[in-house]
């Protein structure tokens, strides 16, 4: 019945000029870009419209910024196309990523300091490592890894961290910090600057697309090809300016208006 209501002209679907209409009518002013916003998180065909199985799986799900909220609904014909296998296999990796990641912060009783350590370890190998700083400075072997790592009660814990993170036989430090970093309490300023921190590689002062992409893909402990759709929504919404970029203020501004889309919680 909700769907019907804002479904004015009764075609199946719901676009952006309903969906403004509708809130405006509730006293909500938003802007073009914010309708965009909400559109392009359920929009699975790209035609800028959103079906009753889209909005019928947001409606009930409690958590609608995690990636996977639509993987449950049977969109008949879409469905194939929107999860392929090599998407199935991802959602499942990333849930393991989560249970091992709670496992171990448990375990090791970790906290904001121990996340800061890990990162100081990190930078400081990094930038001493050469004076032009690139994302191939924060790759780790197993060895260098298990440096930077908070002490385990066995070996297997890092070798399992390790192997779920690794892209051939390193993986990027930076997406393992910041992936505990979702697992221990710290306020949302401080969970900013420190993924600005870790992600502004040139130390421009801001972060490109590429950098945001970099950092959602570690709280979201997926790839780049996932959260992608959810990087860029995030991103109309953090640059204000239009320069596509963003800077540290306008992360912290943006991450509070859409917490969920770039700090998903994990615990």
């Amino acid at each position: 019945k909700s769907f019907q209501l804002i479904d004015l002209d009764s075609n199946g679907y719901i676009g952006a000029a309903e969906i403004r209409h509708v809130l405006i009518m509730m006293g909500e002013h938003v802007s073009e870009e914010e309708v965009d916003m909400m559109i392009s998180m359920l929009d699975t065909k790209g035609d800028g419209q959103i079906g009753y199985p889209q909005f019928k799986a947001m409606v009930e799900s409690e958590d609608p910024a995690n990636e996977n909220f639509l993987e449950n609904e049977d969109f008949n014909c879409i469905k194939d196309s929107v999860v392929t296998q090599r998407r199935a296999e991802e959602l499942e990796k990333t849930s393991k990523k989560r249970e091992v990641l709670s496992r171990i912060a448990g375990t090791c009783n970790l906290v904001k300091g121990d996340v800061t350590r890990m990162w100081d370890v990190l930078r400081q190998r990094a930038f001493s490592s050469s004076s032009k700083v690139t994302h191939d400075s924060f790759k780790l072997g197993y060895n260098e890894f298990t440096e930077i790592m908070p002490a385990f009660d066995n070996t297997s814990e890092a070798r399992c961290i390790f192997d779920l993170f690794r892209n051939g036989k390193h993986l990027d430090g930076r997406e393992v910090v910041m992936s505990f970093s979702s697992f221990v309490d710290s306020r949302n300023e401080e969970r900013c600057r420190l993924a600005f921190d870790m992600y502004d590689e040139d130390r421009s002062g801001y972060l490109s697309m590429d950098e945001v992409e970099a950092l959602m893909m570690s709280t979201h402990l997926t790839t780049r090809d996932i959260i992608k759709k959810k990087a860029q929504v995030f991103m109309r919404c953090a640059d204000e300016d239009g320069s596509k970029n963003i800077t540290i203020d306008e992360l912290i501004v943006a991450s509070e208006r859409l917490p969920n889309l770039i700090f998903p919680k994990q615990s």
